[in-house]
């Protein structure tokens, strides 16, 4: 059995506003499991764009829509620990 990771390129431009689970720590991560011996053990997975029925089916509209909202704005906290980015 092997450790599997979900990864995108696409994760490495996620601004959080100051969070820091940002682009710096993620790209930071993952050099670091790259130029170890880790990257090679790892099942990895690229993750794939849900449409926005598959996102409503385990999410409210209202929730969708704020995300929505959220991006659109440019990026905005949805709660102390959450940044939604325009991504």
């Amino acid at each position: 059995m092997s450790t599997g990771i979900i990864w995108h390129e696409a994760y490495a431009d996620h601004a959080t506003g100051g969070h820091p689970e940002g682009p710096d720590r993620v790209s930071a991560v993952v050099e670091h499991l790259r130029t170890g011996d880790l990257w090679p053990r790892l099942a990895v997975m690229t993750a794939e764009p849900a449409d926005e029925a598959d996102v409503r089916r385990v999410h409210t509209a209202a929730h969708v829509d704020a995300i929505k909202g959220a991006a659109a704005g440019g990026g905005h906290w949805l709660d102390p620990d959450t940044y939604a980015s325009p991504r």
